[in-house]
């Protein structure tokens, strides 16, 4: 495909253009990923926000231009006044695509067209009437569907419909349970499971949602992802309830703060990010060293470096913050540009 589009961008840049957005459906579809995945990849690639409304599932997505999520609109009229296609199976569902009517887009035809085929595709997989292996249970379960297939999904599972249960969200290249779906994200493809209570928690890199009612899970996939995003080396296992409103601060931090393009300047030198990590979460050097596995002179010293760097103290409370907050928003900025699709 990759040779395919090369040879096109030599001779006809929209067709080559068209066929690297079949191939970025394509690549969704393999790996996978839900409808709100697919939802993103269209407004990504679009450059404006995108929605699916799935009447009979009782499903709603809509993502902006940076794949964000958002409500649906205030008005379903509007719908009507922006480029869309209704699906091809007779049941209402539709996507569109936010575009002011007064703007053309070359694209818009083929982005719908390949979104509401992928949409129909993943019904299929997906339909409560066929949920035949857990996988398919645990992507509903996780996903905005509709009450009466994450009741069949929960059954599938063999769970109480009262079970408490928490999400996990791991990367799709590490180690997951055999047990698990996959799902596209902010981050990438991703796998997700379920821990029920009186489980161990996984190995990780994991990010872990709040506890909740397992009919109530799928409200808080995004949490469990953006715990996986704070992950690291040596804090591999993230629950979400841990980081409390750090984790809201760290999400709705800018992502251009001084703090963080700080912090990213370290980028380059791993131990450093580290460092900081171990000084932020421990009280003192030595106890950052014994986290780290060095002596404390030579955590002393990177301390000294990076507090150059950063323009605040390690060493006192406001400073820690800071640096945890602005280490925290770094790592889900990275993490969402890796999972950005290239030109």
């Amino acid at each position: 495909m990759r040779e395919l589009i090369q040879r096109l961008s030599a001779l006809d840049d929209d067709a080559a253009s068209a066929m690297k957005m079949v191939a970025h459906f394509d690549a969704l579809l393999a790996q996978g990923a839900g409808m709100t995945a697919l939802v993103r990849g269209a407004a990504v690639l679009s450059g404006w926000p995108c929605g699916l409304h799935l009447p009979q599932h009782s499903i709603y997505a809509r993502v902006d231009a940076q794949g964000r999520s958002m409500k649906p609109p205030a008005d379903s009229s509007a719908i009507q006044a922006w480029p869309h296609q209704y699906l091809e199976d007779g049941s209402d569902g539709v996507v569109w695509l936010e575009r002011p009517s007064d703007q053309t887009g070359a694209s818009d035809a083929l982005i719908l067209e390949r979104l509401a085929a992928g949409v129909h595709l993943t019904i299929e997989r997906v339909s409560p009437a066929a949920i035949t292996d857990d996988a398919a249970a645990i992507e509903i379960i996780a996903s905005a569907s509709s009450l009466t297939a994450r009741r069949k999904a929960v059954k599938r599972l063999r769970l109480s419909e009262t079970a408490m249960v928490r999400l996990a969200a791991f990367r799709a290249s590490d180690p997951a349970p055999q047990r698990s779906a996959a799902l596209g994200s902010v981050l990438g493809p991703i796998r997700v499971g379920i821990v029920e209570d009186g489980h161990d928690d996984p190995s990780g890199p994991v990010g872990l949602g709040p506890r909740v009612p397992v009919l109530d899970a799928f409200r808080t996939t995004q949490q469990a992802v953006a715990a996986l995003a704070l992950s690291s080396r040596l804090n591999p296992v993230v629950t979400w309830d841990e980081w409390g409103l750090l984790a809201e601060l760290a999400l709705s931090t800018p992502a251009r703060h001084p703090d963080v393009e700080r912090v990213a300047a370290l980028d380059d030198e791993p131990q450093l990010l580290d460092t900081i990590e171990a000084l932020t979460i421990t009280d003192t050097v030595r106890g950052a060293a014994g986290l780290l596995g060095l002596h404390h002179s030579t955590v002393q010293q990177r301390q000294t470096r990076i507090e150059g760097i950063l323009g605040f103290r390690l060493s006192d409370p406001v400073g820690r913050l800071r640096g945890l907050v602005a280490l925290a928003v770094h790592r889900i900025r990275e993490a969402r540009a890796t999972a950005e699709p290239t030109e």
